[in-house]
């Protein structure tokens, strides 16, 4: 109770009697004491046994400093003695007593000095347990300090976590944004305060969506492309929360911003390369099948060009055939080609000898109103590549530029030096690696350090935009209407540059033509000495040659071609009819042209099987699978012994002439 209060009802007490004190004194709440000048209990009210268990005649006559906690002595002596040293003064402390059960309680007390009261002459004491409150209040103190620390501990967190982290308010303005964001978008912190998220580049329907939220009290992802301050096309994954304030209205949004550009770009990469995995699939399967059927379609159109040498018209027709019959065989290397599914024939080659090689085809397919250029470097370096193959990505990108071109215009295709990093080469390579460097920024960043060989591609036609960049070495991808092309021009020259081990980037705006350039790996190996190239008359000869196809009409197609090379020629439909051939033909049997996937028994078993009668036989592979499938057999698509379906009669010729001239495999 108040103790000014408390005193004038004493006084008021000893006048109306002291039963009525007494009664006032035993239910007060407060223990009541009264304390001599020298500390030394004089009275002390009956409460005092339900706060310290001790009956007020145990307490009376002791010291007031008995039952006081060790840490709290001095601080009590030192407040008595103040008190002595003012009188009608009071003092009001905290401390703590012990309880008769030796635990501590903490108490308040109120003392106001009387002694010199001369109806009162003491000390007088009231004080009550605060222990519990005390408690409450150490507790919300832990509690605050907990808080803090946790606080500090995730705001650390919040500055050095990967993820932005943006927080708005209702009017969706910026109130928190954390270094990730700054990382993220470019933007510092100071400069994104009180900025709205359309200040950043998102997007209307995605801004919408925070609004959204915050009215629906929704909590979901979307993904979003924004722009960089620098001008980088990112794409974020935000994870959007609403806030609401004590009344339940909206207070703001919290966003997590996660940059997951690269992730996209990879899950890009890996269902490209499903989708490449899947078409060489369909086309390694396919291709065995495809190109017997090209190989008689072939062989059968050759056979009667030869034979309708005076017949103008029926000649011109077979010769249709067969020219459509080839472009069938490139249509399937393209599918290969890009797929990875055929295996190739790299070799050291120089380009500027390639590119001079196809020049006049190159010039037949731009036509007349096309001003073709070609500008080859003088000291170009030498590459490993598929000399086929990279005849074949000219073809394709002077194609694609002719047809970009409808008006014509102008193309030029040019050769030159390239190192990455920089080097110690001349100026000219220096120059051309910069100019490359700055026309594809992105694309030099993924080059691997060293001396590469650059091929450029320069139109003057319609252009592309972004979106059509962005897809133009995608598998049967076109802008042309349906039917007016296949879409894998551009497929087949990635997939080929790519098996070299080089790179292949495209710049184009659109009215203002495109630019293709590729980068091979330079090689310090020379190059070999090219073999000595027969016509088909100097070809040919009178051996005998097993010639075991299990492809009735591909069997015929080969003898024919076989026969009119002046080889004798025996024929079988399967391994197990071949050995029965051996065994019967008395003569000399030179030269095995065997099929290497056959039922029962393949074209390597056979061979072996075969040598036991004929130890100093030949040998020539031929098939229509490519890659694995041969190679399952034994049998590799570049061994020299080997003949690729579909073959003319040229090529089969050649073939023969060079087994059959061969030492005997060992």
């Amino acid at each position: 109770m108040n103790n000014d209060r408390g005193q004038k009802m004493v006084r008021k007490a000893l006048h109306v009697g002291p039963r009525r004190l007494l009664a006032m004194l035993e239910h007060s709440f407060d223990c009541v004491e009264l304390v001599s000048a020298e500390g030394k209990i004089c009275y002390a009210s009956p409460s005092l046994q339900s706060l310290l268990g001790l009956h007020p005649d145990q307490w009376v006559g002791r010291s007031i400093f008995d039952r006081t906690h060790q840490d709290d002595l001095t601080e009590i002596r030192r407040d008595f003695q103040r008190l002595l040293q003012t009188p009608d003064a009071t003092f009001t402390s905290e401390y703590r007593l012990r309880h008769i059960d030796g635990s501590f309680l903490w108490i308040e007390q109120r003392a106001t000095n009387l002694i010199n009261d001369a109806d009162v002459q003491a000390i007088v004491i009231n004080f009550r347990d605060i222990t519990q409150g005390r408690q409450e209040k150490e507790f919300r103190r832990k509690l605050r300090q907990e808080n803090t620390v946790l606080i500090n501990r995730l705001r650390v967190q919040i500055e050095r976590m990967p993820i932005g982290l943006i927080m708005t308010d209702a009017d969706l303005r910026i109130t928190d944004w954390n270094p990730a964001s700054e990382k993220i978008f470019g933007i510092a912190k100071s400069d994104a305060m009180g900025k709205s998220l359309m200040d950043l580049g998102i997007t209307p329907d995605t801004a919408h969506t925070h609004v959204q939220q915050v009215a629906d009290d929704m909590t979901v992802p979307s993904l979003n492309v924004s722009v960089t301050r620098q001008g980088r096309i990112i794409t974020c994954q935000w994870y959007k929360t609403p806030l609401r304030d004590s009344d339940g209205k909206p207070a703001g949004v919290l966003s997590m911003v996660i940059d997951v550009t690269e992730r996209v770009r990879l899950e890009d990469q890996f269902r490209q390369a499903q989708k490449m995995e899947a078409i060489g699939m369909l086309a390694s399967s396919v291709a065995h099948d495809f190109n017997n059927l090209l190989t008689v379609v072939s062989g059968c159109s050759e056979l009667l060009v030869e034979k309708l040498s005076d017949q103008g018209e029926l000649r011109s027709w077979a010769f249709d055939i067969h020219r459509a019959s080839e472009r069938a065989a490139e249509l399937t290397d393209q599918l290969l080609s890009f797929s990875r599914k055929q295996l190739t024939r790299q070799e050291v080659i120089d380009v500027n000898e390639v590119l001079a090689d196809i020049e006049p085809l190159l010039s037949r397919i731009v036509g007349e109103d096309i001003e073709l250029v070609i500008q080859p470097f003088p000291h170009l370096a030498r590459v490993r590549a598929d000399k086929g193959q990279l005849g074949r990505v000219l073809i394709n990108l002077v194609v694609n530029a002719r047809e970009a071109m409808p008006r014509g215009g102008h193309l030029c295709i040019s050769t030159s030096n390239f190192m990455h990093p920089l080097g110690t080469s001349n100026d000219c390579a220096k120059d051309q690696t910069r100019a490359i460097a700055n026309v594809y920024p992105k694309a030099f960043d993924k080059v691997k350090p060293g001396n590469y060989v650059c091929l450029r591609v320069q139109d003057a036609g319609l252009g592309m935009a972004e979106a059509v960049i962005e897809q133009i070495f995608e598998p049967f991808f076109t802008t042309k209407e349906a039917g007016q092309g296949t879409g894998l021009g551009l497929a087949t020259v990635h997939g080929i540059v790519t098996q070299c081990g080089g790179y292949v980037a495209v710049h184009s705006e659109p009215g203002r033509g495109a630019e293709f350039t590729i980068l091979l790996p330079a090689t310090d190996s020379i190059i070999a000495q090219k073999p000595v190239v027969h016509c088909i008359d100097q070809l040919g000869g009178t051996e005998t040659i097993l010639l075991v196809e299990d492809d009735d009409s591909l069997r015929m197609v080969a003898q024919r071609m076989l026969e009119q090379l002046g080889y004798q020629v025996i024929v079988a439909a399967c391994g197990t009819e071949a050995l029965d051939v051996v065994h019967r033909h008395s003569g000399r049997i030179d030269l095995l042209l065997t099929d290497v996937v056959m039922p029962g028994m393949s074209g390597k078993e056979l061979f072996k099987r075969c040598r036991q009668a004929h130890p100093d036989l030949r040998i020539l592979f031929m098939s229509g699978y490519t890659g694995d499938r041969t190679l399952q057999h034994g049998v590799s698509n570049s061994d020299p012994f080997f003949l690729q379906k579909p073959f003319n009669k040229m090529k089969l010729a050649h073939k023969i002439s060079s087994a059959i001239q061969s030492p005997a495999l060992s």
